[in-house]
């Protein structure tokens, strides 16, 4: 037996036993990280001050049932801390609060109850209606956007206001992989798995063929632990989105304008990203001056696209979205500007004191990821450059009033010729160790932010 699975292995490429190994052990990796979470903060607890009130938050990792409470009490702002499963202490006067009811069991306030806040806890903990995985190690990676792609994929469009602003083609992945499974959210995280092995499978090829298998597994290596690599683990379309963009970059370098117009047309219907595709495939169709190719594969190509984004507007025109195309998008605070103006919003609102770690990583994410596109631009091949390109002065675009740059340093992990880049770097021992220490350890930090319900990307 072990030696029929030693021969199948070893009938395998070597782009697919690095897919195999690598993801694994990322995978595994991951479990334990988040297991360790699970075990080590079975209650998440905050004391905070959200729009001028003192609220003290509570979590369970268990049960994934949330609590929000003012911290008001007879004049006074109480914070906080942990006792045991079922209890809090506060530290001005050491009682002992009840967390499921919020009322004082023991102590100076014995009797009396913590009034409810005045902030949901839908809004501190976004489900979007859709109940938490039972399963800890699943519900776990339940965070953020995933609940937007699970309530689409349960309820379809207009259930919850703001969901018009994910495009379709993912939820439509799980909801029919959930017809099997019938758990959509073990249905996300399965498609988001096997599309990262065969993404890393791709990527392992192509950045071979530009340099050699060793940069390859560098590159590859960087990508895995990359600070925001773990959202690659969850329920989210970045390794979908990766192999799209590969597939029509790799249809429009042999010529197959068909083809290359069709992965656009799922890329934009998986994220809007995917309109940085139309770039290089207009630079590389001009660069044939039309010459041997049919009219109607070059019309294809280019239909394709525009009927992506044609499908997009309609579905937000039928939810009645107040604006159809997403220039200005009040219910989130968000407009498109020009990309300068969004670099130096970023920089005074640092330098104002306003900003956190998080604004902090998401400029110098976009400064690096900029320089070292213009210093190498020739390194790649002009396709990959020019989305590369196109995508980073697309996430650039996008003003977010509440944070600038906004999200940069995850949708920076989806411009992936970057990496092989960084994995030419990489090639020197200083250099590696370098890079190594500092993505695991941005990786290590964010992955428990995000865990805990703090917003990383």
């Amino acid at each position: 037996m072990l030696n029929k699975v030693a021969g199948v292995w070893d009938g395998l490429s070597p782009a697919w036993r690095f897919s195999l190994a690598s993801v694994t052990l990322a995978r595994v990796f991951y479990t334990l990280w988040s297991l360790l979470y699970l075990s080590s903060f079975s209650l998440v607890v905050q004391n905070q001050d959200i729009f001028g009130e003192p609220v003290l938050t509570v979590f369970d990792m268990q049960t994934s049932q949330p609590y929000a409470y003012s911290r008001y009490m007879d004049g006074s702002i109480l914070s906080f801390q942990k006792l045991d499963e079922v209890h809090l202490r506060d530290t001005k006067t050491g009682s002992v609060w009840k967390v499921s009811s919020g009322e004082c069991v023991s102590g100076t306030y014995t009797g009396k109850n913590l009034s409810a806040a005045k902030i949901s806890t839908e809004r501190l903990f976004p489900y979007h209606g859709v109940p938490a995985h039972p399963v800890p190690l699943i519900s776990i990676w339940q965070r953020f956007d995933v609940n937007w792609y699970l309530v689409i994929a349960r309820n379809g469009y207009g259930s919850v206001s703001g969901d018009v602003h994910f495009p379709p083609l993912y939820p439509v992945m799980i909801r029919w992989v959930s017809i099997l499974l019938r758990d959509d959210m073990l249905s996300g995280l399965l498609i988001a798995q096997l599309a990262l092995y065969y993404l890393v499978k791709l990527l392992y090829e192509l950045f071979a063929k530009w340099g050699s298998e060793t940069t390859a597994s560098k590159s590859l290596f960087l990508l895995l632990i990359f600070p925001t690599s773990f959202f690659l683990f969850s329920a989210y379309t970045e390794a979908v989105f990766m192999i799209l963009a590969i597939l029509s970059l790799r249809s429009m370098q042999d010529g197959k304008w068909h083809w290359a117009g069709f992965w656009i047309f799922c890329a934009i219907l998986v994220r809007l990203q995917g309109v940085a595709l139309i770039v290089p495939l207009a630079w590389v169709i001009l660069r044939t001056r039309f010459k041997n190719v049919l009219w109607s594969d070059i019309f294809f190509a280019g239909l394709s696209p525009t009927i992506a984004i044609g499908v997009y507007l309609l579905l937000r025109a039928s939810v009645g979205d107040s604006s159809v195309i997403p220039l200005n998008e009040a219910d989130l605070h968000a407009r498109i500007v020009f990309p300068w103006e969004s670099l130096i919003y970023s920089v005074r609102y640092i330098f104002d004191g306003l900003g956190g770690y998080i604004d902090i990583l998401n400029l110098v994410a976009f400064l690096t990821f900029s320089a070292v596109l213009v210093a190498n631009w020739k390194k790649l091949p002009i396709e990959y450059a020019l989305f590369s390109a196109a995508g980073i002065i697309i996430f650039s675009m996008r003003w977010v009033d509440t944070q600038p740059l906004n999200s940069m340093i995850r949708y920076l992990l989806t411009v992936f010729p970057l990496f092989f880049l960084f994995g030419r770097f990489a090639e020197s021992r200083w250099a590696n160790r370098l890079v190594f220490l500092l993505f695991l350890g941005l990786n290590l930090f964010l992955s428990a932010q995000f865990f805990l319900w703090g917003w990383v990307a």
